[in-house]
């Protein structure tokens, strides 16, 4: 079995935003979870936001991995994190994945402390041809924290049918 991140730069160690698309979002190099650098999603009352999109082939399903943090001892706004299903004229066709994140319920980066976030998605549906993953901060007050993103994936896992398995033990067979 193989395993293949389908993101590009999603150590953001590159220390720029090579292959994402952004919003109101900025290279830090101050937190990281990983590596020298995160991306950080402004905080404050503007939504901000990264999103990447990558091709997908029908019958595939895939694991987000994205590690979240807060820049504040203030709470942090609602965060979302979503892979859209897209054909191949960029329209949604379906959500592959839902995740929010509550008010107040990330970690600060002060104290080195971050959120793993482990999910796996829907099955591509047959019209599909891309996948869309996006992290947004949602807006928030004032004085709402930055988000830190780091060490995004979006884990294909490949495996090979021809390639037979172990051989069981001998014996009977049952249902």
């Amino acid at each position: 079995m193989t395993v293949n991140n389908l993101l590009l730069n999603g150590g953001f160690e590159t220390g720029d935003f090579q292959s994402w698309d952004i919003m109101n979002s900025t290279i830090t190099q101050f937190y990281s979870h990983t590596g020298n650098a995160s991306a950080k999603l402004g905080g404050g009352t503007s939504p901000a936001s990264i999103s990447q999109t990558v091709p997908v082939a029908p019958g595939q399903n895939f694991q987000l991995l994205a590690s979240l943090s807060s820049t504040r001892f203030l709470s942090n706004p609602r965060v979302t994190l979503v892979v859209d299903f897209l054909d191949e004229n960029n329209a949604v066709i379906t959500n592959g994945l839902f995740v929010e994140i509550s008010q107040g319920d990330l970690p600060n980066a002060v104290s080195s402390n971050w959120t793993e976030i482990y999910h796996t998605t829907d099955i591509v549906p047959e019209t599909a041809t891309q996948a869309i993953v996006q992290i947004s901060k949602q807006s928030g007050n004032f004085l709402s924290s930055s988000i830190l993103v780091d060490d995004v994936a979006l884990l294909d896992f490949d495996s090979n049918p021809d390639i037979p398995g172990p051989t069981g033990p001998e014996g009977t067979t049952g249902y």
